[in-house]
């Protein structure tokens, strides 16, 4: 068999398991809909797309194996598929159909791989309630998709060191506290972290050209640190970090040594911040107040995975350009050997 038609065991009730063999190339529309005893399913590396309705109502299924030759996940195809609770979306995946994911309650993490380039309305909704996503790895280098794509749980976010856009109402309305940008992002658009109200921090780097109205409604933003240069060369949309009624007084932005003048003269980042503050990076990378030949080694260790015992991410990128890299080691020896 090369080919598993549309509604091939749709509403087989009774359906605990099923093996696909990888002669298989492709799953028709609604072949195992309504299969709701079904747990767990091998999805062969011969498939490259996953149908409309595939799985849909398969509620009893506990885990999914998604090869890395998938290139599309149809419209609703795991649609109330509840039991599932970990989601890894390989990087082969370029489009995401709507509601693909919608009322699958039980999702706590999921993984959205690099060349996810659509994501499609609702793809991860939870009607009558937020969504209990609460750890996302956010890998997609391009997503230009609108719209609530993953609702309001998260609580964690990594944003993955290729992504190079970060879309439209990204995380609205999440739980996160902190998020670092890569300084591999250029645009991060309109919404993207709107009315996020615990989110306290946010680290900026100097590769971002765009800031939309991104951070609007953020209450709880006290501190955001800016590795821009030049904030009059790129586009900041006025609202960017605006807030009402909370006053800004007890707000600090850190920006680059030598670009304080530059940023007070920017009304787009000045009438939000009550302080701005230049940065300081002395190279102490384990808050040990003392910067020695053991800030390498604890800096060696984190770049390479490692657990120091203690590590300060601000003072550890000695150079100041919003990642900590092999070139912050190698800046920091030249620091200790006063060069």
């Amino acid at each position: 068999m090369q080919k598993i038609p549309a509604y091939f065991a749709a509403g087989l009730s009774k359906l605990t398991s099923i093996t696909i063999p990888n002669t298989v190339t492709s799953i028709g529309a609604s072949a195992f809909r309504g299969c709701y005893l079904l747990t767990s399913i091998d999805i062969p590396n011969s498939i490259t797309e996953i149908a409309d309705n595939t799985f849909r109502a398969c509620s009893g299924l506990t885990s999914v194996t998604i090869p890395n030759t998938v290139t599309f996940i149809g419209d609703s195809a795991f649609y109330y598929c509840y039991g599932l609770t970990n989601l890894d979306i390989p990087n082969s995946v370029t489009s995401i159909g709507e509601y693909a994911f919608c009322d699958c309650s039980g999702l706590e993490s999921v993984t959205i791989g690099e060349s996810v380039t659509s994501i499609g309305y609702d793809a991860f909704y939870l009607y009558g309630s937020s969504s209990r996503i609460k750890n996302l790895i956010w890998n997609a280098k391009n997503c230009n998709s609108k719209g609530s794509m993953i609702t309001s749980n998260v609580e964690n976010v990594t944003i993955g060191s290729k992504v190079e856009l970060i879309p439209e109402s990204f995380l609205y309305n999440s739980k996160i506290t902190s998020v670092t940008i890569p300084n591999s992002v250029t645009t991060i658009s309109n919404d993207a972290f709107r009315l996020c109200n615990n989110l306290s921090t946010v680290t900026i780097p100097s590769s971002v050209t765009y800031i939309g109205f991104a951070f609007y409604g953020c209450i709880g933003l006290n501190d955001v640190y800016s590795y821009i240069t030049d904030p009059s060369s790129i586009w900041t949309d006025y609202y960017a970090f605006y807030r009402s009624p909370y006053n800004n007084e007890e707000r600090t932005l850190y920006v680059p040594a030598g670009t304080l003048a530059a940023y007070q003269a920017d009304s787009n980042w000045s009438d939000y911040f009550g302080n701005i503050v230049e940065m300081v990076h002395n190279g102490d990378a384990n808050g040990d107040n003392v910067v020695s030949i053991k800030d390498v080694t604890d800096l060696i260790d984190y770049l390479l995975g490692g657990s120091a015992s203690s590590f300060d991410a601000y003072n550890a990128d000695v150079n100041g350009d919003g990642g900590i890299t092999i070139k912050d080691v190698t800046d920091l020896i030249d620091m200790l050997l006063g060069s």
